[in-house]
């Protein structure tokens, strides 16, 4: 059962990375360095002062950069495959599985993919906001993922199962909004 909600944490964890980069780390560090969750050991350095404190500059640079209308821009061209890599680290941080090649590919999988399929929609949601209100909702959409980013972090560590089926959920909605944004573009144009 352990494996279980170790890949339903990983999956929950791993979807916040899609929304910001360095906020769900900064989550699973003080979780981790205050005992609430066990990292696997290869990735001790989590549960560490320095990291934590890393983390926190990294969050609060990143936050920043996406409220800056011509940062967002660069930051999405960057952190497209950033997530990917970052989904999956964090789900190989708290999988408990012994076999190095299938975890490898759950995280790959699972992680990276639900990571990068969250930054998709999100590059998607800004870019259909550009054009609708002229670049000024991204502020909006901006302040939405930060928020997204530490409620899923802190739901994937209190409640896994419930955050992966959440964030399931939350794919399958956003992928509808934006397709019926997409539409109403075309008809207006």
């Amino acid at each position: 059962m352990e494996i279980v909600l170790s890949i339903f944490l990983g999956i929950g964890i791993s979807a916040a990375s899609g929304f910001r980069i360095f906020i769900p780390f900064l989550i699973l560090s003080i979780a981790a360095y205050s005992g609430y969750i066990e990292v696997n050991e290869e990735f001790s350095w989590l549960a560490g002062f320095p990291a934590m404190v890393s983390f926190l500059a990294a969050s609060v640079i990143e936050t920043a950069g996406y409220f800056n209308p011509w940062m967002d821009n660069m930051l999405d061209t960057i952190s497209t495959p950033a997530a990917i890599f970052s989904g999956t680290v964090l789900f190989l941080s708290v999988i408990n599985e012994n076999n190095y090649y299938l975890k490898l590919i759950l995280a790959l999988i699972f992680g990276g993919g639900v990571a990068v399929n969250i930054q998709f929609l999100t590059v998607k949601a800004r870019s259909v906001s550009s054009v609708f209100k002229s670049g000024m909702g991204n502020k909006i959409i901006a302040g939405f993922e930060l928020l997204l980013s530490v409620l899923i972090s802190i739901a994937a560590i209190s409640y896994p199962i419930q955050t992966s089926l959440f964030v399931s959920i939350l794919i399958l909605i956003l992928y509808k909004i934006l397709k019926n944004a997409k539409s109403r573009l075309r008809e207006k144009f």
